[in-house]
């Protein structure tokens, strides 16, 4: 797996998985989830942009998202 993919893969976890939590939670998750989704517009902008360095540190904000998480 290399970084772009990483990135996807742990924006997708948080699509799948994490977001859907806060949507069950009903109005209060509402601030967690635009901060969710905020992360995951980093990543794509990352990626998008191409900037190497940006994608290491949106990573392993996403990664610490993901594993918080669980």
């Amino acid at each position: 797996m290399n970084l772009i993919e990483g990135i996807q893969q742990k924006c997708n976890f948080i699509r799948e998985k994490i977001i859907p939590v806060y949507d069950q939670i009903g109005p209060a998750g509402v601030f967690g989830k635009m901060g969710l989704q905020a992360d995951i517009k980093k990543g794509e902008q990352a990626i998008a942009g191409g900037d190497t360095i940006e994608m290491l540190r949106v990573y392993k904000e996403l990664e610490s998202t993901c594993e918080t998480a669980l």
